[in-house]
C-alpha cells in the first residue's frame, strides 16, 4: 500500500455493496473523482465512471488499485491489484490525519470501526444490515421520503423514539407502532438516525470507548447533515 500511495499518478477504484467510487490523483492532489449508486450494474456504472475521466487517464500510465465488497472479483477478472478496504483506509488515515483515534464508516450495507490507539483493531457489523445506509434508505421509503426529506424532517424533531437498529423488520414494526399511536414524521424521522447511532455505539464499539479524535467516513455521514 505504501508503494502505490508513492505514486505520481494512481487510480483509485472502489465498488461498495450499494456505490461505486472512482479516484484520480497527480503528484498527490485528486483531479477527478465520482461518486455514484451503481443500482447492481457494478461493470457498467464502473466503466461509465471512467469514461468520464479517460482524457486524464490517457496522459500517461497510471498505477490501479480496486477496493472494497463488490470489488475483489472485478480484481480477480482483470488482474489488477485487489486492497482490503479497512485495511485501505487505515493506511490512508494513518498519512493523512495521524492524530486519529478512532474511524467510524458507514456504508450502504455495512458498517466499521477502527481504534488506532494501542494498535489498529477493526470492527464489523454482521450479516444484517442494521445501522447502515441501506437501513436509512428502507425507513425513508416507510416514511414516503427522500433521503433529503428523511434529513429535513429529523431537523425540526421534538422528541425521540427507540426504534430497533440491529435489524430492518423490527426497526418497520417500531415505526409502524409509532404511527398508529400517533408520532409524527419528523420525530420518527430523527429517531431513526438515533438508531443508527445506537447501533454504532452498542454494536460496533461494543463498549470501548474511542479516544481523541473520531474520523467519520461514509455515504451516510457524508450525504446527511
Amino acid at each position: 500500500m505504501t508503494e502505490l500511495l508513492d505514486n505520481s499518478r494512481l487510480l483509485g477504484i472502489d465498488i461498495g455493496s450499494t456505490t461505486a467510487k472512482v479516484s484520480f490523483s497527480k503528484d498527490g492532489q485528486v483531479v477527478f473523482e465520482r461518486y455514484d449508486r451503481h443500482l447492481s450494474h457494478v461493470l457498467e456504472k464502473t466503466l461509465e465512471m471512467l469514461e468520464s475521466a479517460k482524457d486524464l487517464l490517457s496522459e500517461a500510465p497510471f498505477t490501479v488499485a480496486i477496493s472494497g465488497s463488490a470489488g475483489i472479483g472485478m480484481a480477480e477478472a482483470s488482474g489488477l491489484t485487489f486492497v482490503q478496504e479497512v485495511y485501505a483506509t487505515a493506511e490512508i488515515i494513518k498519512q493523512l490525519a495521524p492524530d486519529t483515534g478512532a474511524v467510524v464508516e458507514l456504508g450502504g450495507e455495512d458498517a466499521k470501526v477502527i481504534f488506532f490507539e494501542g494498535g489498529t483493531d477493526a470492527r464489523m457489523n454482521g450479516s444484517c444490515a442494521g445501522g447502515t445506509g441501506a437501513f436509512i434508505d428502507q425507513m425513508a421509503a416507510l416514511l414516503n421520503m427522500s433521503i433529503q426529506e428523511l434529513d429535513e424532517a429529523s431537523f425540526r424533531a421534538e422528541r425521540i423514539y427507540p426504534i430497533a437498529s440491529r435489524c430492518g423488520v423490527f426497526a418497520k414494526s417500531d415505526v409502524q407502532s409509532l404511527f398508529n399511536q400517533g408520532a409524527g414524521k419528523d420525530d420518527v424521522a430523527a429517531s431513526v438516525y438515533q438508531a443508527v447511532v445506537n447501533q454504532t455505539i452498542v454494536g460496533l464499539m461494543q463498549g470501548r470507548q474511542p479516544e481523541g479524535k473520531v474520523l467519520f467516513l461514509g455515504g451516510p455521514l457524508f450525504y446527511c447533515s
